[in-house]
């Protein structure tokens, strides 16, 4: 009994040690854990793409200058018939999804159109995705997200703000998403925006009678196609209404980049990993030594004590 007692004597002379080697370890574990998490995001972000890489995906970089941009806003009556020229030229000829949102207190909205489902692989808890003759009875069919299934019930219609057109308008829960459904980030790959409080929404001609919903209409839309001419003729024909400076690149372009930035981040944080650990397992080797060598006689007795 008094050899346990005088080991525990000498472990609580050490105490101080062992909690900073403890604190470090501690540490080292937190950052290896988010080396981990970065991975998994980064991985799971991948596959969420596949359906767009095998498409070949392209997403639009807006670079227009805040000059052409006032220009437009001058002239909104000009721009808007020239960025519906613009988006129905898009539409009309390309494989393309369209998708933009506004924020309320209690909900995000989207107006979207039927392959942003399908290239994202969103699908629904129950109910039916919304068809374009639905929309024809002045009642707009809407999907919302899994958190608002007890707020809204299937296959109801209500009166809801608009936020794309400002105004109520009566619509008609058709379905309902799977919960924790997201939507991916384009450019940060891994990263994503929930749709549990989601009111989605079908893109109609209502919305595309004002520029602001165009600008964005135009600007978040993700175009499919294996010849890069095709994006191109898009970059020139925005051109030559004197709309948007566009410039496409490739969702495989941004997963790339995006992992070039993930692999310089993992690095510095392994580096990390790597010293704590050393200054961890250098200083309490330093300490055992230590204490082995003032505590040599005692450590003598303790053995033979048993």
């Amino acid at each position: 009994m008094n050899s346990i007692k005088s080991a525990w004597l000498n472990i609580k002379e050490s105490k101080g040690i062992n909690i900073i080697f403890m604190i470090q370890m501690i540490v080292v574990m937190l950052l290896f854990a988010e080396v981990c998490m970065d991975v998994t995001e980064y991985i799971s972000g991948v596959n969420r793409f596949e359906a767009m890489q095998q498409n070949n995906a392209y997403i639009n970089s807006d670079t227009t200058d805040d000059k052409q941009l006032d220009y437009l806003w001058s002239n909104e009556n000009q721009s808007t018939e020239s960025a519906q020229k613009l988006y129905t030229y898009i539409k009309e000829n390309f494989k393309s999804y369209t998708v933009w949102s506004y924020n309320t207190d209690d909900e995000i909205q989207y107006f979207t159109d039927d392959l942003f489902f399908e290239m994202l692989d969103i699908q629904l808890f129950k109910g039916t995705f919304p068809k374009e003759s639905d929309s024809q009875s002045g009642v707009t069919p809407v999907i919302i997200g899994y958190n608002l299934k007890n707020q809204y019930q299937l296959g109801e219609e209500y009166q809801v703000c608009d936020c794309s057109s400002a105004k109520n308008v009566k619509v008609k829960i058709v379905g309902v998403l799977k919960n924790n459904s997201t939507i991916p980030s384009l450019y940060e790959i891994g990263s994503c925006e929930s749709l549990d409080n989601a009111v989605i929404f079908p893109i109609t001609d209502r919305y595309l009678s004002d520029f602001a919903n165009l600008d964005m209409a135009i600007n978040s839309t993700v175009v499919f196609t294996d010849d890069k001419n095709d994006l191109i003729s898009i970059e020139k024909k925005s051109a030559e209404l004197n709309l948007f400076s566009i410039k496409y690149q490739s969702i495989q372009d941004n997963i790339n980049d995006y992992l070039t930035i993930l692999e310089d981040k993992l690095q510095n944080r392994l580096i990390l990993i790597g010293i704590i650990s050393c200054f961890a397992i250098f200083s309490m080797v330093l300490n055992m030594l230590n204490l082995i060598s003032k505590k040599k006689k005692d450590f003598s007795i303790h053995f033979m004590t048993g």
